[in-house]
């Protein structure tokens, strides 16, 4: 873990010049407030339910770890969560997809140059984090990873859902994750059985609270 803290420490750098791009992107293209502390709670307003789930686990799993740092599986749990869920499947997803609408429509060509980078970085911080969970599997650590795996596979792969009723929008979204998840699975070498297993759960319907029918 003593050599990962120099590669995390780059991470860090990357995201902090993301952070900057997005806001720039909000402010200048999106015509949003310049204020992030005022403009997080638009943004989380905005969210789906399985999206701020998402950030509510990463925030748990965050704590756990900083409460204990030294503790392998807590890590082993946060680097599943934000690099093979967060970074693999969900930020290359949008990310690429965004690239290629903008390429189609020939458009905000400084956008497109800025994702591309992040792009570029996000893939660097998967490789890295896939790298790290083989480690983990190798070393006896299936259970920690297979938890995480299980809690957030449905949420990552249901982020678009709004209503207890998905549009055909978010079922394409969730059949394109689910392809990306099963890809990181078995970049995982994970037995046959546990990537059905999690497939399996990330497909269950999703129905966020507050959308479940009621007794006439």
């Amino acid at each position: 873990m003593r050599q990962s803290l120099i590669y995390l420490g780059t991470q860090v750098g990357d995201e902090s010049w993301h952070t900057v791009l997005l806001a720039r992107i909000a402010v200048e293209v999106l015509g949003m407030d310049p204020d992030l502390r005022r403009l997080l709670p638009t943004i989380w307003a905005e969210m789906t339910h399985a999206h701020r789930q998402l950030s509510v686990v990463e925030a748990q799993l965050v704590g756990e770890l900083a409460e204990k740092p030294s503790d392998y599986g807590r890590w082993l749990r946060a680097v599943t969560h934000f690099h093979l869920i967060t970074e693999g499947v969900l930020a290359l997803h949008g990310q690429r997809g965004l690239i290629r609408g903008l390429r189609r429509r020939d458009a905000l060509p400084a956008v497109q140059a800025g994702f591309i980078a992040m792009t570029r970085d996000e893939s660097r911080h998967v490789s890295y984090g896939m790298h790290a969970l083989r480690q983990g599997l190798q070393e006896g650590y299936h259970d920690e990873i297979l938890d995480v795996l299980e809690h957030c596979a449905p949420l990552a792969v249901h982020i678009e859902q709004r209503g207890a009723t998905e549009t055909a929008h978010a079922r394409r979204t969730a059949r394109e994750l689910t392809r990306e998840l099963c890809r990181r699975m078995v970049q995982l070498d994970l037995p046959p059985t546990t990537i059905e297993h999690v497939l399996t759960v990330a497909g269950r319907p999703f129905t966020p609270p507050g959308t479940e029918p009621t007794d006439a």
